[in-house]
C-alpha cells in the first residue's frame, strides 16, 4: 500500500498535482491521505490505521507538510519505507514540528504498535532536498538518527515552490514506484531539472498591437505553442492554478510591485506543435504612462516559469503609442 500524504496549495486545500498520474500505476494500491490537513492528529492516525490494517508492506511519501506528515505516519503505521521531498519546507504542517515528528522515531516514547499493521522496525527513509532546503532537511534528517537510516539527495536548480510541478509531469514518482516494486535501484533526481524543462517546453509569442477592452483599458494579444514532445492538459493547467500572466510595468513603477493580467486556460488539451491564442485585459490604470509586459506562465502562489529558466515575451509600449490608439 501506497500511502500519499498532500501538501496544501495556496488556498488551502490538498495540493493533489503529484497523484496525477498514479491511478492506473496503483489502483487500489494508492491512498491519498487527504484528512491529514484538516483533521486532528489523533484522529488521523486511527483512521489510517483502520485503512491499511492487514496490509504487509506500506510505503508513505510526500512533499513539503505533506513530507512532514509522511514522515510522522510513516513510523506510526510502521512502514517499510518513507519517501520525502523536501520535508523542512512546510508551511502547511501545522502542529505537525520537526520535534513531534522526531519523537515518534524515539521508541521509548512512541505508542504501542496495532495488531493489525506489520511488526515494529524502522523504516528506511529517502530525503530529497531541493535546491533551497538543503541545509533545513539536513536539520530533519539529524533529528531521526540513529532511529533510521536515511538516504538524502539533492535535487540542483529546482525549488521548493516548483517542485510539486517537476515531479508530476516527469513522471519521476511513477518511475520511483516502478523501481520500488521491481527491485531495482532508484531514479536519480539530479536528472529531474532537464526533464522537467522538456515536460513543459513552450513558446510564447506577443503580437505587437493592442486592441481596446470592455473596462477602457487594453488588451494584450499572444499565442502559446507546445513545444513539449506530448500534449499539455488545459485542464491540469487550471487544476494546478497554472496561467500566462503578464507583470506590467510603467515608468517609475515600483519594479518589485508590477501591475498584473491573467488568461484562464479553460479545458482541453493543447497538442505538441499546436498553438493556442491568448487575450490580456491591461486595465487603463495600470499603463496610463506607457509600459512594459513581461509575459510568462505562472503557478499562481508559487513560482513563475520563467524565474525557473522557461522563455517569457516581453512587449515595451510608450506612452505615445498609447495615446496613437485613444488612451
Amino acid at each position: 500500500m501506497w500511502v500519499g500524504f498532500p501538501d496544501s496549495d495556496p488556498l488551502g486545500r490538498p495540493s493533489l498535482a503529484l497523484f496525477s498520474n498514479l491511478d492506473g500505476l496503483l489502483g487500489d494500491r494508492l491512498l491519498i491521505a487527504e484528512e491529514w490537513l484538516s483533521s486532528e492528529l489523533p484522529t488521523v492516525r486511527a483512521r489510517l490505521i483502520e485503512r491499511v490494517r492487514n496490509r504487509h508492506r506500506i510505503i508513505c511519501f510526500g512533499i513539503g507538510a505533506g513530507a512532514r506528515a509522511a514522515l510522522l505516519f510513516g513510523s506510526v503505521l510502521r512502514a517499510e519505507r518513507v519517501i520525502t521531498w523536501a520535508p523542512s519546507a512546510a508551511p502547511g504542517a501545522g502542529k505537525l514540528d520537526a520535534e513531534a515528528v522526531a519523537l515518534t522515531y524515539d521508541t521509548t516514547a512512541s505508542p504501542p504498535p496495532s495488531p493489525h499493521l506489520p511488526s515494529p522496525s524502522a523504516p528506511a527513509v529517502h530525503i530529497t532536498s531541493c535546491s533551497d532546503t538543503v541545509d533545513t532537511d539536513i536539520a530533519v534528517a539529524r533529528s531521526l538518527r540513529p532511529a533510521v537510516g536515511i538516504r538524502l539527495e539533492r535535487i540542483e536548480e529546482v525549488p521548493y515552490s516548483a517542485l510539486e510541478q517537476a515531479l508530476a509531469q516527469t513522471n519521476y514518482l511513477s518511475r520511483m514506484i516502478t523501481a520500488i516494486d521491481h527491485g531495482r535501484s532508484l531514479p536519480k533526481p539530479h536528472h529531474l531539472q532537464r526533464s522537467w524543462q522538456s515536460a513543459f517546453a513552450h513558446q510564447i509569442v506577443l503580437e505587437p498591437g493592442l486592441s481596446p477592452s470592455n473596462d477602457g483599458g487594453f488588451a494584450l494579444h499572444g499565442t502559446l505553442r507546445n513545444s513539449s514532445p506530448k500534449a499539455f492538459s488545459i485542464g491540469q493547467f487550471e487544476r494546478d492554478l497554472i496561467r500566462i500572466g503578464a507583470r506590467i510595468i510603467s515608468p517609475g513603477d515600483d519594479p518589485t510591485q508590477p501591475g498584473s493580467a491573467r488568461f484562464y486556460f479553460g479545458s482541453g488539451a493543447l497538442e505538441a506543435g499546436a498553438t493556442l491564442p491568448f487575450r490580456l485585459e491591461l486595465p487603463r490604470e495600470a499603463i496610463a504612462r506607457g509600459f512594459e509586459a513581461r509575459v510568462a506562465l505562472v503557478c499562481e502562489g508559487r513560482f513563475w516559469f520563467d524565474d525557473q529558466q522557461f522563455p517569457n515575451a516581453i512587449l515595451g509600449v510608450p506612452a505615445d503609442a498609447l495615446k496613437h490608439q485613444g488612451a
